[in-house]
């Protein structure tokens, strides 16, 4: 349909400019700053991996694990979401990768030791 506009990339520019900065927030240890960026991010536009990444680990850096977690589960659905469009997005598998590095992985019981 023309004329539509995806939302996955409406204010794109923006919401990873926020994210961007976010990052580099973290590297001069300005954490609580870092975390606004993120939401800030994520408010911009909520299919975003890379805030959602971001903000899962600075929550887990504060030890908010289950906000943390969601929102590491977060990054890597819309990676994926992004991923099912455009399978060449190389920072939407970086950023896939990172967040199930951080999510724990569920055991089977029956293959229990």
């Amino acid at each position: 349909m023309a004329g539509r506009r995806n939302p996955r990339t409406q204010n794109l520019l923006s919401a990873a400019a926020l994210a961007i900065e976010g990052g580099l927030l973290v590297e001069r240890g300005e954490r609580a700053g870092a975390e606004d960026l993120y939401r800030q991010a994520i408010r911009v536009n909520p299919h975003l991996a890379g805030a959602w990444l971001g903000l899962a680990r600075e929550l887990i850096e504060k030890n908010n694990y289950v906000e943390g977690i969601r929102s590491a589960l977060r990054a890597v659905a819309e990676a994926e979401s992004t991923l099912r469009e455009t399978p060449d997005e190389r920072a939407c598998h970086v950023a896939r990768a990172m967040a199930l590095a951080i999510c724990p992985v569920p055991r089977n019981p029956s293959k229990a030791p």
